[in-house]
């Protein structure tokens, strides 16, 4: 499927074709889109300023309340003083609305008893999982829309990507691994 070229701003630096650009979204060493809107706890929220000179994580999770989502989400709450002692901060991503977000890590603290106070940003609409190219057209939820797949981007203070990881939202991940990311592959 091809999507409008000047609709997805952050792609201006890669070659265009015939003014149009394949879904896929931004790579190593891309600039990651600055993600604003709504999270569970904020209007106007700015991924840029929110990171500000530290490394970011931001992952990706199909839907709220599914339980592989609320204790992915657990054990990011669980960890995040340690990913803080490294230097960098955590930002979810999913696409629901304010409203679930805010129901669903009440949800999240019971079942994990991590608190949640990293930002969960909220991509009701799907506008910023398409220019991230993101979905899952074979993958939907019960309103027929399709799910986001599990990503996970490490940005750079600059904003770029450092490392990315995409798999089918069928597949669990860890939130141990990821602790030594900038040890292990990023130094």
């Amino acid at each position: 499927e091809l999507v409008s070229f000047t609709k997805f701003s952050y792609l201006s630096g890669r070659k265009k074709k015939n003014s149009f650009e394949t879904m896929g979204g931004p790579t190593i060493n891309d600039k990651f889109p600055n993600l604003q809107g709504s999270t569970q706890s904020q209007d106007g929220f700015d991924l840029y300023n929110y990171f500000g000179d530290s490394w970011g994580i931001v992952f990706m999770h199909p839907g709220d309340f599914t339980p592989v989502c609320t204790t992915e989400l657990g054990e990011a709450a669980l960890r995040e003083e340690e990913f803080t002692k490294r230097g960098a901060k955590l930002c979810g991503f999913s696409c629901n609305d304010q409203k679930s977000h805010q129901e669903w890590i009440k949800d999240i603290e019971h079942v994990t008893k991590g608190k949640v106070t990293f930002p969960l940003y909220c991509d009701p609409n799907r506008d910023a999982a398409v220019s991230l190219g993101i979905l899952d057209e074979t993958n939907k939820d019960a309103k027929g829309l399709p799910l986001t797949v599990r990503s996970v981007y490490f940005l750079k203070p600059d904003k770029t990507i450092a490392l990315m990881m995409t798999y089918p939202a069928s597949t669990i991940r860890t939130f141990h691994r990821r602790l030594r990311w900038k040890e292990e592959s990023l130094q």
